[in-house]
């Protein structure tokens, strides 16, 4: 099939930035033909493939390159058809043969941006199963023969080898199968044969290939791992620098997974460590310094790692100089940041003198990602590095204004390691002098990084001798936070940060009642510094630190704190701004309800805030301009500051709930229609739209049933339910989940609220809650139409409602209890059992008859006892889930479950045991005798089983108040139960029943059930 000139007419519009009309209605024309049907997006996908491939100059390179990226992108996440949001476009068979045939042309083009394009969308379509290797023996057969062909520098050479490393990297399983006669076999020896190319890229490449499998561990590494090993140490000397830096690497990734292959070669590696920390290049000393990070966290080399230590080799000595000395800036380092600072007092002068000129500063900023809590119920480089290496922080090390991961922070953390890990009485006489001196330096550089390392060394291992220094330390360390020098303060604050505990103990113990007081005061003054941002993000992630160990104490200071904060608010920009929004949601977290009496000094300018975010997305949204832009995402951490508040301040966030709600409606009603108009993205994209759905859902958990009057006076209220179910519908797994927390919540606090939408949303709910690769969406779907059927209980007009979808809800929900896996074999996660069980009481609970099909077949009723007995938290929930079970088992059917489909001693063991569920002890520890206040525990096996007996009296009280008449009455109907199942047994089977029961459960039955 000739390439469509349509196509190549929308590829030059994409490239025509001189026209933006055009270049934007080329855009909204492609994506609405991407997703119109099955075969309009074959289309398009054969013509990009033909386009990329294309060798006769009918289609110019940069045009090529971008009908490549657009098959990338569309390959690896396809659009949702637009008949169905929850379900995405696919290949025809047609199509898929003819892009496999383009996609081996294009691994052969001299265009190396083509070659990594074209084994980019290999990988992908591999990885997500939209191509199969075994549909596709072509690949493997030319990767094979261009690897060991006579050429090894050709473009079909380069080509096979990017894509095997690709595939290696995405999935590395997916080259280990019977089916394919496992062609690693094969392939593991072609690559080690490639250690010893001339090209430094291939030797490389090989390299990365083969450490790709390191944590699967295939036949085919393990047969060649001393091989591997022999050539990696022929390689530890290459003189391309990215070559011994993936050997270190390697290294590194065997040791933490396959260390038990290496330990036998340990000092001849940490020679060559120990060299490479000083390479000149600082990728190498990077990747060295991480082996010694692990070493010295590796639980699988402890005897071989005390020996280096206590040995004649003399470890430590040898590496902790090296450590120390990567800890301090270098010259190079220290010019920049003395630039970086001059820069940020000449912005800080031009701020003050012009503040509204420098309004759009807060625009540009670094991506933030938006943290959803919301769950409920229970790049391509160049041939030289090809490798997409996205390294974080761990977030122990904030001492620079960067986020990446360096040699520096390595150093510090590797230090903590091995303080945590390494003998203190051999550890620290080498490490206390060199601190001791730089502690005394009067180099502001080098008693930083000295500051950094106390900070590193604070662990329980060297704590003691450290804490036996602090009280002449701590005053040094308040002092320095009064430098001149912005990254003496922030370290110096992050290094505080890690003695908070000592400094509580100070507090409780009443030795020094100083020390907090005098922590908290110099904290936030530093926060407050109005010129050095980095200076602000240490004392506020300090701060963080502070408040949730000590928030007990510092209660009484919370007028003072959030004078100061409130005042920061007005001032602080970017990433400090954002850690400002975390603390304020950090402190209604920790402080609760009693933060409302402080809540007019900072709600007023956080809600003005959201109303400048709304002014700057609303625009962007119904233009159909970009919306994963810094500007935006500034907004994201603003809103979830505001869900936490509402959520927490309840009704005394009354004066700003309506403004709240109506523009988290606006920005939910925009930002919908605008992704209906556009293509599908990353999950980034459309962050704003959960952040939104949150803040709705915060004020309807903090206003409760008061949310109905509320919502009564919004101005969207007439288009909510419409929204609600397009959130719910939406093509965004993210979105889904927090649009079903939503309804889950109005259904338990406002239910009117949704009682018009009734069936399209619990519909769109069940759909939801058969959405197996969104496990979380899947569990707030089964919550939410829980809370749905709980409301419709009591009433023959509940009964009604429910009655249409009850089958449907039922036939889920039983696959769920029957099963443990879905329809793929994958084991449902943590919380969905639970969340289902709890839901099928709820159901029973509106009319038992919905489950009279299957109550008493299958054993049915012991799986769901064995539901209601895992770790079902919330009181309310458990007590709904045995309430609807026991509903189920009334009206003469406990009989026939009994004796049922020769499943009848299941259903009794799984029944008499589910009643132990609620006698746990909470908090209980192993060993220990438990807390008898209120709350519930996950009834394990090993609690079943256990020769300490965990169990205690029924609760019918929460939290040391009186008597709850629902938990009284279900006390007695389990007790009830007890007696009719003994009954129906009759004494023989009872006795054989009993001497089925574990130990702990008979002696609870027995004390606590006296009818035994």
């Amino acid at each position: 099939m000739p390439i469509s000139p349509d196509v190549v007419n929308v590829l030059v519009a994409l490239t025509d930035h001189t026209n933006p009309s055009a270049h934007h209605n080329a855009l909204q024309a492609l994506n609405s033909s991407l997703n119109s049907t099955n075969e309009s997006f074959s289309f398009f996908i054969t013509n990009f493939a033909q386009c990329m491939s294309s060798t006769d100059n009918t289609v110019p390179n940069h045009l090529r390159q971008i009908a490549g990226y657009l098959l990338k992108n569309n390959i690896n996440s396809p659009p949702y058809l637009v008949s169905n949001p929850l379900k995405r476009c696919s290949l025809t068979t047609s199509t898929t043969q003819e892009v496999q045939n383009c996609l081996l042309t294009s691994l052969q083009d001299p265009d190396n941006e083509i070659r990594k394009t074209a084994s980019t969308v290999i990988s992908s379509a591999i990885s997500n199963s939209i191509i199969t290797l075994e549909s596709w023996p072509n690949l493997l057969n030319f990767i094979s023969s261009s690897l060991t062909g006579v050429n090894n520098n050709s473009f079909p050479f380069h080509g096979a080898l990017l894509t095997i490393l690709k595939i290696s990297q995405d999935s590395p399983n997916k080259l280990d199968t019977d089916t394919l006669n496992r062609p690693l076999n094969q392939l593991v020896p072609i690559l080690l044969n490639l250690f010893t190319h001339n090209i430094p890229a291939v030797r490389k490449r090989a390299i990365q290939t083969i450490q790709s499998y390191v944590e699967i561990f295939p036949h085919a590494l393990a047969v060649n791992i001393e091989h591997v090993i022999s050539n990696l140490g022929k390689l530890a000397s290459d003189q391309s620098s990215g070559v011994r830096q993936e050997v270190a690497t390697t290294i590194v990734h065997l040791l933490d997974l396959r260390a038990e292959y290496i330990t036998k070669h340990l000092s001849p590696i940490c020679e060559f460590m120990l060299v490479s920390l000083s390479d000149a290049d600082e990728g190498v000393g990077l990747a060295a310094t991480e082996f010694f990070f692990s070493l010295f966290s590796s639980t699988m080399v402890n005897e071989q790692r005390r020996k280096l230590v206590t040995s004649s080799f003399n470890l430590l000595q040898r590496l902790v100089p090296t450590l120390l000395a990567h800890t301090v800036y270098s010259a190079g380092d220290v010019a920049d940041l003395l630039v970086e600072n001059s820069n940020e007092e000449d912005k800080a002068r031009n701020f003050a003198l012009n503040p509204v000129a420098h309004q759009g500063d807060n625009v540009n900023v670094a991506p933030v990602h938006h943290k959803n809590n919301n769950t409920k119920g229970n790049n391509e480089d160049s041939d030289d590095d090809d490798d997409d290496d996205d390294d974080e922080d761990n977030g122990e090390f904030e001492d620079e204004s960067s986020n990446s991961w360096t040699l520096r922070k390595c150093s510090a953390a590797t230090i903590d390691k091995i303080a945590s890990s390494a003998p203190p009485q051999i550890f620290l006489p080498i490490i206390l002098p060199a601190l001791e001196a730089g502690l005394g330096s009067a180099n502001d550089w080098t008693r930083e990084a000295a500051i950094l390392t106390l900070g590193a060394i604070a662990t329980d291992n060297c704590g003691q001798k450290i804490e036996d220094s602090l009280p002449q330390l701590y005053p040094f360390l308040i002092s320095q936070l009064s430098s001149a020098l912005p990254q003496l303060r922030s370290i110096t604050a992050w290094t505080l940060s890690r003695f908070v505990g000592w400094v509580v103990y100070q507090f409780e113990s009443k030795r020094d009642l100083s020390l907090l007081p005098t922590l908290v005061e110099s904290i936030l003054r530093i926060a407050l510094d109005a010129v050095h941002s980095k200076v602000q993000v240490a004392a506020l992630s300090a701060f963080i630190a502070i408040v949730e160990q000590s928030s007990h104490l510092i209660e009484h200071f919370l007028e003072t704190i959030y004078q100061n904060l409130s005042n920061a608010l007005l001032t602080m920009r970017n990433r400090s701004l954002h850690l400002l929004y975390e603390v304020f949601s950090t402190l209604a977290d920790c402080f609760g309800e009693a933060i409302a009496a402080n809540k007019g000094m900072f709600m007023p300018t956080l809600m003005g805030k959201f109303k400048i975010c709304n002014e700057l997305m609303l625009p962007l949204l119904r233009s159909g301009g970009a919306i994963s832009g810094g500007g935006v995402r500034e907004c994201l951490p603003l809103m979830e500051c505001i869900a936490l508040n509402a959520s927490t301040l309840g009704m005394d966030y009354q004066a700003w709930a309506l403004e709240t709600l109506d523009l988290a409606l606006e920005l939910i009603e925009a930002g919908l229609l605008h992704c209906s108009l556009a293509s599908s993205g990353s999950e980034e994209e459309y962050e704003f739209l959960i952040c939104a759905l949150d803040v709705v859902d915060g004020l309807v958990e903090g206003v409760g049933a008061n949310f109905q009057v509320l919502f009564a006076s919004a101005s969207r209220k007439d288009g909510f339910l419409n929204l609600l179910h397009g959130s719910i519908k939406f093509f965004s797994p993210g979105v889904r989940m927090s649009a079903l927390a939503l309804l889950g919540d109005l259904a338990k606090y406002a239910p009117s609220t949704i009682a018009a939408g009734f069936g399209e949303l619990v519909t769109v709910a069940i759909a939801c809650a058969t959405d197996f690769k969104n496990p979380m969406a899947c569990n707030n779907a089964l919550w939410s139409i829980g809370e749905m059927c709980k409301k419709c209980q009591g009433s023959e007009g509940g009964r009604s409602t429910v009655e249409p979808y009850a089958e449907r809800l039922v036939g889920v929900l039983k696959a769920f209890i029957l099963g443990g896996t879905n329809t793929n074999g994958l084991v449902f996660p943590n919380g969905i059992l639970e969340n289902a069980s709890v839901t099928l009481g709820r159901l029973a609970a509106v009319d038992p008859r919905y489950l009279s099909n299957v109550v008493e077949k299958e054993g049915f009723v012991g799986l769901w006892s064995v539901g209601l007995l895992k770790n079902i938290g919330d009181v309310w929930e458990k007590a709904d889930g045995y309430n609807g079970l026991l509903a189920c088992l009334g009206g003469g059917r406990l009989g026939a479950v009994l004796n049922g489909d020769n499943c009848g001693p299941s259903n009794v063991s799984g029944l008499l045991i589910a009643i132990s569920g609620w006698h746990v002890c909470p908090n209980y520890e192993e060993g220990g005798e438990g807390d008898e206040g209120g709350g519930l525990s996950e009834c394990t096996i090993a609690v079943l089983h256990s020769v300490n007996y965990m169990f205690r009296e029924f609760p019918v009280s929460i939290g040391g108040g009186g008597e709850v008449p629902v938990l009284v009455e279900l006390r007695g109907n389990l007790r009830s139960l007890v007696l009719e199942v003994m009954k129906l047994c009759g004494e023989v089977e009872w006795a054989k029943l009993k001497n089925r029961l574990p130990k702990n459960v008979l002696r609870l039955l027995e004390e606590q059930y006296p009818v035994i």
